[in-house]
């Protein structure tokens, strides 16, 4: 005889209650960042209307889904805005070239564009001080530095290290959620990253140090893999990943190799 046990265990249903807030969150941070105030008001129209709907019929679930489409909508929103207007998004939309202050945020990847052109840098940072067009602004936004002259600095520099670069600003690819791309031209080292991100570095070099013996794809991927610093990837690894669709798997923290 079987189990009554195992029996109700296999009956239970699927708990779903939270597939429609989950649905409306994910929906609501699609319009918002989508830039297309049309949709964002529908959206935004419709949120209200099903918020209210649940509150006269005193439904949870109702109200819920509701409350994390205006939630998930709102901040993406903001977030939007934010990336989108003000003086970084001015310059890159003219293609400026500018000074500026950038603090790196994750490991420089390497960009392969061809087989008959070098490699370049990509790396993520926050800009958090820019000059162009005769004016300066103190700002913190996110941007893709793009490096394409000497690397070997940028390589050996530290998650959290301070540059002063000139270089230009253009718009950022769509959906990348970065304020602009910044080509650089020259950049000059100014300080290493603080206390905590010097701890934390001690880690990840312990990682590297410990895949130094292995061979060239496993000293680069066991660092994507695990920190996302793409910067010691061969290059025929990085065409691998791209080819079998895979390079998701080194963007834990690094910039996804392109």
């Amino acid at each position: 005889m079987s189990d009554p046990s195992e029996e109700s265990a296999v009956c239970t249903p699927a708990d779903l209650r939270l597939v429609p807030a989950a649905v409306a969150t994910w929906s609501g941070c699609w319009c918002a960042t989508s830039g297309q105030a049309d949709l964002i008001a529908v959206a935004m129209a419709v949120a209200v209307a099903v918020l209210v709907a649940g509150g006269l019929r005193r439904s949870i679930v109702t109200v819920a889904v509701a409350l994390a489409l205006l939630t998930s909508g709102g901040a993406g929103t903001l977030h939007e805005q934010r990336l989108t207007s003000g003086p970084v998004a001015e310059l890159a939309s003219q293609r400026a070239v500018v000074s500026a202050v950038v603090v790196t945020t994750a490991d420089p990847s390497i960009r392969v564009v061809g087989p008959m052109r070098p490699p370049s840098l990509a790396v993520r940072a926050a800009v958090v001080a820019v000059a162009g067009r005769g004016e300066g602004w103190r700002v913190r936004l996110p941007v893709v530095v793009m490096v394409s002259g000497p690397l070997a600095a940028w390589l050996s520099a530290p998650v959290g290290s301070r540059w002063a670069v000139e270089g230009r600003l253009e718009p950022p690819e769509p959906g990348s959620g970065m304020a602009a791309e910044l080509r650089v031209r020259r950049a000059e080292f100014i300080a290493p990253p603080g206390s905590g991100l010097r701890v934390v570095e001690r880690v990840r070099a312990g990682l590297r140090a410990a895949v130094q013996h292995r061979g060239a794809d496993a000293r680069g991927l066991v660092p994507a893999l695990v920190l996302g610093d793409t910067s010691a990837v061969p290059p025929d690894l990085v065409e691998a990943f791209k080819v079998g669709g895979l390079t998701h798997l080194t963007a834990v923290s690094g910039v996804i190799v392109r």
